[in-house]
């Protein structure tokens, strides 16, 4: 039995791992660390803070509300809290984060397939994320002991690979505070954070179902077991982010493309050679294909059971989701990241500040919650139209 709980922790934390690996996690610690060159650790440091750190606060806050993300955001208000729930499910679904998978996935392979044009391409994954949702059951199994060991087999042999041949690191001419300011940008813009809030949900429930008989009643024992599930997957993340962002300082002269998706193969292809073109957008497409796979899930069960109130079937949903992901993938990945980022760099803080009360109410049960939600917001909303053109422009 014991062995037993120990292999389910293992395999979601493998889990959680491949799920939040996705388009974002590719390009951005890549890019940090190109125009961190040097100066790469302070890139490391940001980075991680507002990526893996931030997406631990959102795995315990989570965790502390049993998975129910309805709860988690009611806490605003009923309105507020459907409201902010709505627009994180359509940001990590078709509107967002499953669209920019699709646009980075086309970037590995486009050199393989050149004559494949990205619409083509749209289609038939769309149509294959359909089909692969559809076995959402064996999700976790199928992610954790099959496609996670496959793609972190892959990442790492890029890494090692890169380590064994690198070039003197370029001298950077930024200075330090912004690259902590880029690497804290590019952490965000990994969108590991609302990520790790959806999917903890789905963590949480698939834990619940290992337990014994004797055990359904105690929930402490799910708590303990998601947590230490997430810190599993964030610690193989926050390694592949670190080899990510020094491998990028020194190469960064070597692999300037001039869309962000194909960073990664070009690195792959000058350190390995060209064929390792291949290996590279088989890591891509692993690391694609199971975070689609997973807020496709997430995201049709919350258009499938909290807005249609299962009045609607499951497939017609799913449908539904994939026939939108479709129509914004056709877009390429630069220009989906100019529509997503001011909208994270505004919503992210609020998110934070948020996770953040909600564990302080669960430990010592601080009360407040609109008051700082809202200065957050406000300030935060200042700071993109206003300072931030002051400061940097």
């Amino acid at each position: 039995m014991l062995k037993r709980k120990k292999s389910a922790i293992l395999v979601t934390g493998l889990a959680i791992f491949s799920m939040l690996f996705g388009a974002g996690n590719v390009v951005y610690p890549l890019i940090a660390g190109q125009y961190a060159g040097d100066k790469y650790i302070f890139a490391i440091c940001s980075f991680l803070i507002s990526s893996i750190l931030f997406a631990f606060i959102g795995v315990l806050a989570m965790v502390l509300f049993e998975g129910d993300y309805t709860k988690f955001f009611n806490r605003m208000g009923k309105k507020t809290g459907a409201i902010m729930t709505i627009f994180i499910m359509c940001l990590i679904g078709p509107l967002g984060a499953i669209p920019r998978i699709v646009t980075v996935s086309y970037g590995s392979i486009h050199h393989l397939f050149p004559n494949m044009s990205l619409t083509l391409f749209s289609l038939f994954s769309c149509v294959a994320i359909f089909f692969l949702t559809l076995k959402k059951n064996r999700m976790i199994d199928i992610i954790g002991y099959v496609l996670t060991p496959m793609l972190l087999g892959s990442l790492v042999l890029i890494i090692i690979s890169a380590f064994f041949n690198m070039p003197p690191i370029p001298i950077t001419t930024h200075n330090t505070t912004d690259v902590l300011v880029k690497g804290f940008t590019y952490g965000n813009q990994t969108m590991d954070l609302l990520g790790a809030i959806c999917f903890s949900t789905m963590i949480f429930n698939f834990l619940q179902t290992q337990k014994t008989d004797c055990e359904k009643t105690n929930n402490k024992r799910v708590f303990f077991a998601t947590l230490k599930a997430g810190c599993i997957g964030l610690f193989l993340l926050s390694l592949i982010y670190i080899g990510f962002v020094k491998v990028s300082a020194h190469f960064g002269n070597h692999i300037n493309v001039a869309q962000s998706s194909e960073v990664l193969t070009n690195l792959a292809s000058y350190v390995l050679g060209s064929k390792a073109t291949i290996l590279s957008s088989f890591a891509i497409s692993l690391a694609c294909i199971t975070t689609a796979i997973a807020l496709s899930a997430v995201f049709t069960d919350f258009l499938y059971e909290k807005i249609f109130l299962k009045k609607i079937h499951y497939k017609i949903c799913l449908a539904g989701s994939m026939v939108t992901t479709f129509l914004l993938s056709t877009l390429n990945f630069n220009q989906i990241m100019n529509i997503l980022n001011p909208i994270l760099q505004v919503f992210y803080p609020v998110l934070i500040v948020l996770s953040l009360i909600n564990i302080l109410h669960k430990f010592f049960g601080f009360k407040m919650v609109k008051t700082p939600v809202y200065i957050t917001l406000i300030l935060s909303l200042l700071w993109q139209l206003h300072v931030k053109q002051i400061l940097f422009f």
